[in-house]
Order: structure tokens, then C-alpha cells, then sequence
């Protein structure tokens, strides 16, 4: 199976810790009991820290910003090639793409990031996990659009 198909069915199939905070978060809106509603909130809140806690960079972690889990299917340029991929995970610093082709490393690419706009980066590594790119330097606006994508993410 390709990787962008993977990706889709990975998107589609497992349980996401964001849809059951949204879920909780929405009983809680829901219910008239007071005690109910505490109850429920402390449990969005509590799903809320695990999720950022899951993606906390990790001892050993060659990444060193917190990422965003991603399966947004987007596209890059890698030079006159478009490539459709998966945004698998975005951080303030790049960002993990699965393609369907392989993409040399230190290739400058150039990703389209949903929300964001395009980012100029250069693939690192190219592993069976995909292409990791780190973003090369940005603009102000592309920074502050990329900082409220990412703090989205972890709004409730």
C-alpha cells in the first residue's frame, strides 16, 4: 500500500485523542448537572494535557520543538516536480511528509502547509517513516501562521 493511502486509512481508523476531547468537551456543553459538567471538564482537561504531553519532544529525540500530529494531504515541489504527500507531524521547526516517491536528502522542497501557505525547507532524512524537513528560516507571517496552526491544535 502506498504511503499517502496509508496514511488516509491511519487518519480514518484510529481512535484520535483530539475527536474524544471534543467529544467530552461537547457532553459537558450538553449536561445541566453541575457535578456532571465538573466532572467531564477535568476529564477534557486531563486529554488535553495527555495529548501535549504525547507530543513533547522525547529523550533522544533528534527533534527538538513540539509537533503537532498531522494526516493532512497536501502537496510539495521537490524542483519542478509536484508531489502529493501526507503532513504526518508539524512542528514550529519542519515537519514529517510521507510520499510515494522517495526524496533525496538535501533536497530544497518547497511544502504547502493547510492553513499555513508554503514553507521552503531542505529533507534531512529520508527514512521508513518518510521524508523529514527542516523549515529554513521564515518570514514573520509565515512564523505567526504556523505558531496559530499549531496552537489550534491544542485549543479546545
Amino acid at each position: 500500500m502506498h504511503q499517502i493511502a496509508k496514511a488516509k486509512v491511519l487518519a480514518t481508523q484510529a481512535p484520535d485523542l483530539l475527536m474524544i476531547e471534543h467529544e467530552v468537551r461537547r457532553l459537558c456543553a450538553k449536561a445541566t448537572d453541575e457535578a456532571m459538567k465538573e466532572s467531564l471538564a477535568e476529564i477534557a482537561a486531563h486529554i488535553s494535557r495527555l495529548r501535549l504531553e504525547s507530543d513533547l519532544p522525547k529523550p533522544g529525540d533528534v527533534r527538538s520543538d513540539l509537533r503537532s500530529p498531522s494526516m493532512a494531504v497536501t502537496h510539495l515541489y521537490a524542483g519542478d516536480d509536484r508531489l502529493e504527500c501526507a503532513l504526518s507531524d508539524l512542528s514550529i521547526g519542519g515537519a514529517l511528509v510521507l510520499c510515494d516517491v522517495v526524496i533525496k536528502d538535501e533536497a530544497l522542497i518547497h511544502l504547502a502547509v493547510p492553513g499555513v501557505g508554503d514553507l521552503a525547507g531542505i529533507v534531512v532524512a529520508t527514512t521508513e517513516h518518510g521524508s523529514h524537513i527542516r523549515f529554513l528560516p521564515l518570514s514573520p507571517e509565515a512564523e505567526s501562521a504556523l505558531i496559530q496552526a499549531l496552537a489550534r491544535h491544542y485549543d479546545a
